[in-house]
């Protein structure tokens, strides 16, 4: 794929490779053809595949595009569960009278983008196992509410870990639409 865009920017001359050009857009990459007929460009097909990927490398990728604004160079981020790993176990979500193919849909969840964040690495151990809603009420973690809902795009729902469906949802839809924004503007 890099060897495409490279080609794409360049010509082949007697004596080495020369520019086309000094000055390229992210347009003309996003439009570049890569094999198979590919673009960088994303269809919704490819947005909704970005929500399948498990936290690891490539969904702090994804996040890192989403929080511009971070020193991700000066401060160590780490990639937060929203809604707590603690909070999927079987007893818990029994209790919430999820039978088992809903426990097993919340677990599958659980580890996805729309469940992560990026936090300070001390915020994130300081957070810990603390029920989401618990936590991101105390002042001493989030001053500005508001603020904290607009920059990690928290939905305006129910934040309680029995509603975590339709967080889920509703914060797929933000993401899924910053990232089209992103990606296609």
């Amino acid at each position: 794929m890099l060897e495409t865009i490279r080609n794409a920017m360049r010509m082949k001359k007697a004596d080495g490779y020369v520019l086309k050009q000094n000055k390229f857009s992210f347009d003309t990459l996003r439009n570049t053809k890569l094999p198979a007929g590919k673009t960088l460009r994303f269809d919704e097909e490819d947005l909704d595949n970005l929500f399948e990927y498990e936290k690891g490398p490539y969904t702090f990728m994804v996040l890192s595009l989403l929080y511009p604004h971070l020193k991700l160079g000066q401060v160590k981020f780490h990639q937060d569960h929203i809604h707590p790993y603690s909070q999927f176990h079987r007893n818990t979500l029994k209790k919430l009278a999820l039978d088992a193919q809903k426990q097993n849909e919340w677990i599958a969840k659980r580890d996805t983008l729309a469940n992560l964040q990026l936090l300070e690495g001390g915020q994130n151990v300081a957070k810990s196992s603390k029920p989401f809603k618990e936590w991101v009420h105390d002042q001493n973690n989030v001053s500005d509410i508001n603020h904290y809902k607009q920059v990690h795009y928290i939905p305006d729902v129910d934040l309680d870990f029995s509603n975590f469906e339709e967080f889920y949802e509703k914060r797929k839809e933000l993401l899924k639409s910053k990232f089209a924004k992103i990606m296609n503007a």
